[in-house]
């Protein structure tokens, strides 16, 4: 992990998606916080009267839920504390946080949810997302669109998807270029992103800030075993816009 030689720690800010029992668990804020000096203490709980239990029951809830996230990624990643970073679980928590001298190292984890806003669909909502609109495809699912050995039987499909989703047709949001400024700032570590839009890279990050977990439109490879060769945004355009796509 980054950061194990920083004390400052690394934060991650972005959204976790996590599919379970066809549901999508989200997770909006996760702190990783490593390498603080500071020492968890811990003292017992103050009983409270009434009146101030339930003055203070929305600022519980979101504590309990801060102190929880810190906990579970503290046990089950084996590092760090469970020490408290943000005053507030809330954008203005982050934003004090930020402005505080204290964070160094910013890592975004983002998905298809950074790029809805600019009209790219995410994956599994109902209705409107790129899996419920497939139909006209003829898969034998969903998600055999993005499977490689499916791809090597019926290339068609991707290629045509391909062409809808194509860079060129869609502008950063206001999260693509949070990231950019914050590279501006001298706070930005990496972004890992499973995105394939390119938007980052449009927004003004390099090759060395991304981590493009899922691939990327940026470059293409040859899926023969012996070839592997390399191929541009430029030359991949110029062949997903021909009309004489199916020769390939």
């Amino acid at each position: 992990m980054y950061g194990a030689s920083n004390p400052q720690g690394l934060l991650t800010l972005g959204t976790y998606s996590q599919w379970k029992k066809g549901q999508y668990m989200n997770i909006i804020l996760t702190l990783l916080f490593l390498d603080l000096e500071a020492k968890e203490v811990k003292e017992p709980p103050t009983k409270l009267d009434d009146s101030e239990d339930s003055d203070s029951s929305e600022d519980n809830s979101g504590t309990s839920e801060m102190d929880f996230l810190r906990d579970l990624f503290s046990r089950t990643l084996g590092i760090g504390t469970p020490e408290k970073v943000l005053d507030e679980l809330s954008l203005d928590g982050v934003g004090r946080f930020l402005l505080s001298g204290k964070c160094k190292n910013v890592v975004f984890m983002v998905g298809a949810g950074i790029s809805t806003s600019a009209g790219i669909p995410d994956f599994r909502s109902p209705g409107s997302g790129l899996y419920s609109n497939l139909q006209k495809y003829n898969l034998p699912y969903p998600e055999a669109i993005f499977e490689i050995g499916y791809f090597k039987q019926n290339p068609e499909p991707f290629f045509a998807l391909a062409r809808e989703l194509y860079p060129g047709q869609f502008k950063p949001t206001i999260c693509h270029y949070f990231m950019r400024l914050m590279k501006e700032k001298g706070l930005f570590l990496r972004c890992y992103t499973q995105n394939i839009d390119t938007l980052e890279r449009v927004a003004g990050l390099s090759s060395d800030d991304l981590v493009e977990a899922h691939g990327t439109f940026h470059t293409s490879h040859c899926i023969g075993t012996l070839c592997r060769a390399e191929y541009p945004l430029s030359w991949m355009k110029g062949i997903l816009l021909s009309p004489h796509l199916s020769c390939l």
